[in-house]
């Protein structure tokens, strides 16, 4: 079973590709700072571009790594976690009348994947995602700004 989300988000497949292709843009858009990015690394092709987090989950700090795996310009980005929790995460970029639909599914790796516990998962990380994937409309429809210059 996959995590899944999608929008629709009126902006060009350009305009949310590349705002979703640095991880500090999507990670500003968290509803609380739970998470803190930390040694972000950006490739000018995208793969291999890298970014750090540490958390605090059942009073434990968490430290984590995640890197772009396959990134296919104005179509995907797959990113994979060193934490089985994260697992992997696929986000499409498809262009949809005047806009952009972005899809994202996760899967979870170990444990965290069993059918109730990916349940649990979802119950408390969904609107979380919900909530980063609103404000990414948000952001992306009532701006005239270049991406450059956003969050």
């Amino acid at each position: 079973m996959w995590l899944r989300h999608s929008i629709y988000i009126e902006a060009p497949v350009e305009t949310v590709f590349d705002f979703w292709m640095d991880p500090r843009r999507p990670f500003s858009l968290a509803p609380d700072d739970r998470v803190q990015l930390v040694d972000v690394k950006i490739t000018e092709s995208g793969v291999g571009t890298y970014y750090g987090s540490v958390m605090t989950m059942f009073g434990r700090t968490v430290e984590t790594g995640t890197v772009y795996s396959e990134v296919v310009p104005n179509e995907l980005i797959v990113d994979k976690s060193s934490m089985d929790l994260h697992g992997s995460w696929r986000y499409e970029f498809t262009p949809e009348g005047t806009g952009t639909r972005l899809t994202m599914q996760g899967e979870p790796r170990g444990l965290w994947r069993l059918p109730g516990v990916l349940w649990l998962v979802g119950l408390v990380m969904g609107p979380r995602h919900e909530q980063v994937l609103e404000r990414l409309k948000e952001t992306l429809e009532q701006t005239d700004q270049p991406v450059a210059s956003l969050a």
